[in-house]
């Protein structure tokens, strides 16, 4: 299979950051595996693409983002309880801020940081509570919890699980334990 290039990305309407071809290559290697679920044994699998990407260019920031996304996607990995996770996302936002990085990278960037702060499963949780689905949605916010106590959109995730059911006191009681971690005001 033909991977893309530095030039190829760009005529597809994403420009890379990186001016490494090979690097630009592997990328596309390592996503078309991800996304088609297999391997492609010209190049290898998706950590041997991912290991040649960073061999080409050790700080391409697209890069980092689909790797550091895969371990918290496919690894059940979480920056609360892997140092390693958490230090590669923070590197990760820090190249990030190089002006040579495009928009749409630095876009990847922050949706791998609000997920590595459990956001997104947040946002998924009000959605379901929105929609009617308030046990899958107390589940996934009280999940979110977990991993980071401070989040304030699973804590209203399940206010308003809470308030629907008709779980008013034991609302209350959650809401004031809560207080104390989100830093409410009396």
């Amino acid at each position: 299979m033909n991977y893309k290039d530095c030039q190829e990305w760009k005529k597809v309407g994403f420009p890379l950051s990186t001016t490494s071809n090979e690097a630009a290559k592997m990328y596309d290697a390592a996503v078309t595996q991800y996304m088609r679920g297999y391997s492609d044994d010209s190049v290898g699998d998706i950590g041997t693409c991912l290991r040649k990407m960073f061999m080409a260019d050790p700080e391409f920031v697209l890069g980092h983002a689909f790797k550091n996304g895969l371990m918290l996607l496919g690894g059940g990995a979480s920056v609360r309880t892997n140092s390693d996770l958490k230090n590669n996302i923070d590197k990760m936002v820090t190249m990030a801020k190089k002006a040579d990085v495009n928009p749409l990278e630095k876009l990847h960037v922050e949706a791998v940081k609000l997920y590595s702060a459990g956001n997104i499963r947040s946002l998924y949780a009000f959605g379901l509570e929105e929609t009617n689905f308030y046990d899958e949605a107390e589940k996934i916010a009280r999940e979110v919890l977990e991993v980071s106590p401070e989040d304030g959109q699973a804590t209203h995730t399940i206010a308003h699980v809470m308030e629907m059911m008709n779980r008013y006191e034991e609302g209350v009681t959650f809401h004031k334990a809560r207080r104390e971690i989100l830093r409410y005001a009396e």
